[in-house]
Parts: structure tokens; sequence; C-alpha cells
């Protein structure tokens, strides 16, 4: 079930807990000079998988499961002398966080250069002083994780206009580490559905491209990921009842699937790295910080190769994010042509969303169609082109839907000149030049296809599906931080200012093109579209989306965050039986590959 994404978090603070103590490097650099890096590493994978772990959560709201996460981490690493502080500073901020995933990978970051570098004694385990200390490394953190994330760019200045569009890129990183773990049974359902469901029936060489490469079948990478996924959840070798901070979240690759041995070890090969090169990969070799490490971390240490040999014989995933990459992406960076398989992907999430749209629209002999059979129109000249992805008839107003898989590369998000991060934004979704000529994608193309269609310079090929005189654009995304603060609305302005540049401040919720109306622009996740999939039986999606463009109709607030705001939509949300189906297959074939099932199933 999709949570509230507290975009702006609050985060417990070293001065809260220790009055009197104000985080430095070099108290930093004191506390982990005292603890074992092996052991630090270990810890901060652990916190992070549990953190994360959507099937260990338990029942209640968000705020519920959140603080009850939290508390357990609590009392799990402070003493009990410091709990009434922190439960002081959680009456207050009632919403803020102890432990978050981008302040765990920034003190891996920091342990790899500072920890001592000698054989684990489980001394975080059974010594109260080294979890104190381990404790304080946690919440000194924080400060050179908030000046990496946010360079000094909360701060007044220039217009309101201007401020936003810098801190676009600032708050596509903070998100991007502070949301909670995916839902890795969706992602992997999801993600295996579009590559090996979609990719490879578009393109039936695909799967030998990727075996020839990377030395794994499809069938063996996906075996493999479901075993570590599981793993990464506690679902693998721990009892029912187990307390989900003592969950055994890591895996043997050399003995515990000899079934498996050799898929195993070449995954390991492909994804994972020791101690040594993870401390190398993060530093080259350097023996401090230099200023730019305060600023920049380079995630494509983690995500190339996001499982940890602590020893030969105990791995671990250090951050669930890259599980779900390695769902969904990993195999395309393993297929001997990475463009050209990015392309392929792009038209495989395609043909993915259009058979869930299928699924929540069927159609039914007898019943008026909802989907359109087909997308395509007719220019003036008799060409023919592509009017959307996918357009939805609602009875009074037509849904126009575009499909976009777009990937967001890191150097364009870390960037000190912002500009860099929009200009790409734009190339990504909107218009940009390629070999001097304009190039329409994504809202573009929206924009386009609207307007043509107002002037009756296009016109469709099936007029027993009319598009109606209000018009809902959708652009649906495969890249899930699309919706960090800021990015709906920078791209519904956009996307106005294609239409009607007197609503570039989106100050009306609709916007005349022709004889049409035209809502601003909504930005819809592929996590969305996943959570509606089941949920539309007690609401209608033509509804949601009217209520929310007319009630957020600057963007302000995410789709994804007004869905599970609003009580009228939040109380009606159902997991998607559809990834349910899919995700308890996948365990189906696994149990009859390795005749085991994992223990403690929820999904």
């Amino acid at each position: 079930m999709p949570d509230v994404d507290n975009q702006i978090g609050v985060f417990l603070t070293l001065e809260a807990v220790f009055p009197g103590e104000q985080p430095s490097l070099d108290s930093l650099k004191r506390l982990l000079k005292e603890l074992n890096k092996s052991e630090v590493i270990d810890v901060c994978s652990r916190l992070n998988l549990s953190i994360s772990d959507h099937l260990n959560e338990g029942s209640g709201s968000w705020p519920e499961r959140h603080f009850r996460k939290q508390w357990e981490t609590a009392t799990n690493f402070f003493k009990s002398e410091h709990l009434p502080k922190i439960q002081g500073f959680f009456r207050e901020h009632p919403h803020c966080s102890i432990v978050f995933r981008g302040q765990l990978i920034e003190l891996i970051r920091w342990a790899a250069l500072f920890c001592r570098d000698d054989e684990p004694t489980d001394e975080l385990l059974t010594n109260l002083d080294k979890r104190d200390a381990f404790a304080k490394a946690l919440l000194t953190v924080n400060s050179i994780w908030n000046t990496r994330i946010y360079r000094d760019q909360l701060v007044y200045g220039d217009d309101l206009t201007a401020r936003r569009l810098r801190l676009l890129p600032r708050f596509r990183r903070s998100l991007s580490e502070t949301e909670k773990g995916p839902d890795l049974t969706q992602a992997f359902a999801r993600g295996k559905a579009i590559i090996v469901g979609q990719l490879c029936r578009l393109y039936p060489d695909f799967s030998e491209r990727f075996r020839a490469n990377s030395g794994l079948t499809l069938s063996d990478y996906y075996l493999c990921l479901l075993f570590v996924v599981l793993t990464s959840l506690g679902l693998m070798g721990n009892p029912p009842g187990t307390h989900p901070l003592a969950a055994n979240r890591f895996f043997n690759p050399i003995s515990d699937r000899p079934d498996l041995q050799l898929a195993i070890t070449r995954m390991m090969e492909l994804y994972s790295q020791s101690l040594t090169d993870l401390t190398a990969s993060l530093w080259k070799g350097k023996e401090g910080p230099t200023e730019l490490d305060f600023s920049i971390l380079e995630h494509k240490v983690f995500r190339d190769r996001p499982i940890l040999r602590v020893r030969d014989d105990h791995a671990i995933v250090m951050d669930p994010i890259f599980l779900r990459d390695m769902s969904s992406v990993g195999p395309l960076f393993l297929s001997g042509n990475i463009d050209a398989s990015l392309g392929q992907f792009g038209h495989a999430f395609e043909a993915y969303c259009r058979d869930v749209f299928a699924n929540i629209y069927p159609n039914i002999r007898g019943l008026a169609c909802r989907l359109a059979p087909s997308t395509l129109g007719k220019a003036a000249s008799g060409t023919e082109v592509q009017l959307a992805d996918g357009i939805l008839d609602c009875g009074d107003k037509t849904v126009m839907i575009e499909t976009k898989a777009s990937l967001i590369r890191e150097d364009k998000v870390d960037s000190f000149e912002p500009t860099d991060y929009i200009t790409f934004l734009r190339a990504k979704y909107g218009i940009s030049l390629e070999n001097r000529r304009e190039k329409k994608k994504g809202l573009a193309q929206l924009a386009n296809s609207i307007s043509k269609l107002a002037t009756g310079e296009w016109q469709q090929v099936n007029p027993a599906f009319p598009i109606r005189k209000c018009i809902i654009p959708v652009l649906l995304v495969h890249d899930t931080l699309i919706d960090a603060p800021l990015h709906p609305w920078f791209l519904a302005r956009e996307f106005a200012r294609l239409l009607d540049q007197s609503n570039a401040d989106l100050t009306s919720a609709v916007m005349p093109v022709g004889n049409n109306s035209v809502s601003n622009l909504i930005v819809m996740t592929i996590d969305d579209l996943e959570a509606l999939e089941s949920s539309v039986q007690a609401f209608g999606l033509c509804d949601l989306l009217q209520d929310y463009a007319v009630n957020c109709r600057d963007r302000m607030v995410s789709l994804h965050n007004y869905l599970v705001e609003d009580k009228k939509y939040r109380d009606a949300l159902v997991y998607s039986e559809r990834i349910r189906s899919l995700f308890r297959k996948d365990l189906a074939d696994m149990g009859q590959r390795l005749g085991q099932a994992p223990q403690n199933e929820r999904s």
C-alpha cells in the first residue's frame, strides 16, 4: 500500500538527545574510530532493509506504523536514559525520523573511511558503550547529509519561481534518500513482467543478447534476484514471529542454495563487492575527505554493486532501492547494447501500462468501451499519426495519456548548476534540440496532439470514440521520483507554456485551446497506477483525476500524496490483485524449482 511521502522531513538531532554536543567531522571521526568497520556497515545495511520493509510493519495508519518502527530502532541502539528525550522530540515532531535511508548510506560511506578495519567481534550487540557510540554517529552524520543534499539552497532571495527552479534537483536528491524503500515484492513482479513479459515479447532476441553478455539466463537472473529479495525481507530462515530488527537479512552465497550455485556465483560477480572494494570505490585511496565529498556521494558505487560481501559466506544488500533497480532496469545494462535496450524498454513499458489499463477497463461485450481500441489519427496530409499512448473516455471528458520510461542521470541531479538538471528534464519529458531539430517528448507530445486536434489539423480515425471537449492530459512515468516536491508543478508549468502562456503560473485549473477545455498536466507514476488498479472498484479513476485537477490546480501536491491524504480515496485503496498474483506465481515457481517455499510468507 502506498504511504505518504513526507518529502521535507524532520530528523532527530544530536543536540536533542545529547545536550551540549555539536555535530562535526572531528566528532564523527572520533566516534567511528571506536567501532569495527564490518559491524557498522552490516548494521547500517540491516537497518536500511528493516525500515524499508513493507511486509513486517504491522497494522495501523502511516504515522502509527512509522513511529512503531522508528521507536523499535531507538530502543535497540540508545541507552534507556536517552529515551525520554527522544519521546519528547517525537511529541514535538510526530512524523520525525531517527533513522532514514540517506543517513544510513552516508554513515556507511564515512565508516568505510574512519572505522577500525579488524576482525568483527559482535561488539555492537554485546557492548552498550559501542552501541551508544554508534547511536551518536547516526545523529552526527545527519548534519553532513543535510549539507550534501541541500547545499545551502534553502535560502530566500530571487523571486518565487526562480527559487523553486533552483531547488528542483535538491528536492529530487532529498526524496531519493528519504523516501521509504520500495515494496520489493511489487518492484520484482513489475520488473519481471516488463522485461520478460513485454520486452522479450516485442524483441525476441533480447534474452539471448542478455545471456551472451551476462553469462546468465533471464530465468536464472530473476530466480537468484527473488532469492535475494526474500532474504532481504527476512522471509528466508526466520521462524514466524521473529522481531523485524532481529531478522536475518543476509545470505550465504556459497552454500545456501547449492542447486543455484553457478547462477548465484555469477550474480555475485556482477553485483557484489567486498569491504575493501567498497572503501576503494568510495574514497579512491584518499586518507581524508576533500571539499567535494561534502557535496556529492557517488550513488553509482552502490547502484552498480548493491550487495556487500561482509565475508565469503555472509552477504547483505546495502539499500533496497538498488534491488528495485535490478528488477526493473538491471537486465538492460547487461544486454550488450545499452542504448538500444533503453529504447526497447520504453516500448515495453508502454505495452505494460496499456495492459494495466485494459485490466482496469476490460472490453466487455454489451458495455460501452472506455479504453480506446486505437490511438491513431490522421493528419491533414493523410499521413497516419499517433494521438497519444492511451485514450480513456470518461463520458463528458477524455483522458489522454502519454507514457515515458526515461532514466535520469545522477550527474545531472548532482550538478552544481541547477539549469543542467532542468535542461535534462526538458529533454526527457518536453522539448529539446537534436541535430538542430526540435524533438518533442512526453508532455510536449501531448500538447502538440491537443493543439492539432483543436485546430482540425489532426483528426481521429475512429469517430465512434470521440475526443470530448474537456481533456485531462496525463504523463505516466516509470520514474517514481518524478513526483518529488516541485516536479509536478514544473512539468505542468512546461505543459501550460506550450498551450497557453497566460497560464504559465497555473493560476487557472483549465486552459481554453480552440473549442476544448484542457486541464493542467497531471503527472502519474507507475506506483500510482498500480495502487489504483484494484482500488478503482470503489471509486472512478476519472473522478479522482478530475478532483485532483480542480483541488490541486498548481500541482504543488503530487497525485500520490493527494491520493493517500484525501479521505475519500485513501480509505478505499487496496493492493493490486494482479501484482499479488504475479508475485505468488513467482514464489510458486521458485518453490517448484528449489523444493522449498520461503518461511513467514506474507505476500
